[in-house]
């Protein structure tokens, strides 16, 4: 997954040839039968599809399901269900809320993760717990752009 498909970038919207991630683009699974977002059990969910509806290679509405991996630390299903669901936890937000969005209820002001943020988050965390030894920390150096949720 390409962090503009994410995150904000410096690239001005008009210049763009991906779209951002709504709340609308995820869909949960439980085999055959959705799972709504507003579900209690949603990180519970065995698949999650993506539909990313313009991408950099020019592909269009091109879903994507990834399935639960049962790694507590790196289940893609788990992740994107908890982002989800706490997206919608904020005041006026909705299916077209993007990804990146971010709520501030002191001020009860928006802002939206950026690429810097993610920057410095990975200077200030630069290490991950292995999914084969989780009581190792491993040292990673990834960049922004090549980040995987």
């Amino acid at each position: 997954m390409r962090s503009c498909e994410y995150l904000k970038v410096s690239t001005k919207v008009e210049d763009r040839r991906t779209k951002l991630l709504c709340v609308m683009n995820f869909r949960f699974f439980n085999r055959n039968c959705l799972v709504e977002h507003e579900d209690p059990r949603l990180c519970m969910a065995l698949s999650v599809s993506i539909t990313f509806e313009f991408q950099k290679n020019d592909e269009r509405n091109d879903t994507v399901t990834m399935h639960r991996t049962g790694d507590s630390y790196m289940c893609p299903v788990v992740a994107w269900a908890a982002v989800i669901q706490r997206i919608l936890s904020y005041p006026g937000t909705g299916p077209t809320t993007t990804v990146n969005t971010m709520y501030d209820p002191d001020t009860g002001t928006f802002s939206y993760l950026t690429s810097d943020d993610l920057q410095i988050h990975l200077q200030i965390h630069p290490q991950i717990h292995t999914p084969n030894h989780p009581h190792q920390r491993q040292p990673i150096s990834l960049q922004a752009q090549y980040f995987v949720i």
